[in-house]
């Protein structure tokens, strides 16, 4: 009986196995998505500017925006500034504030 239970065992937990392991690394993907594609793609993150470029104020950068798509962004906010580790300030655009 105890060698029964012990190829019962073996057998079911292989296959077992093999599919929590599948769940686990997929899940480790999900979660550090982010930082992967920042590793595997930095030219999505960095721009490299011209040397007599200055940074514009977020009002200057929401009149210039709102410029090029007069028609599909009227209204902006910056919703945090950049941290150390996402150096990009993030805005919302919408097309009405009151939206």
């Amino acid at each position: 009986m105890k060698k029964i239970f012990a190829k019962i065992h073996l057998w079911l937990s292989l296959p077992l196995g093999i599919v929590l392991t599948v769940v686990c690394l997929s899940g480790a993907v999900l979660v550090f998505e982010g930082e992967i594609t920042r590793a595997l793609h930095p030219e999505l993150y960095r721009v490299a500017a011209p040397a007599d470029a200055r940074p514009l104020r977020p009002s200057q950068l929401a009149d210039r925006i709102g410029g090029q798509v007069p028609d599909r962004c009227t209204w902006f906010r910056c919703n945090s500034p950049p941290a150390a580790t996402n150096p990009a300030w993030p805005l919302s655009a919408r097309r009405d504030a009151n939206n």
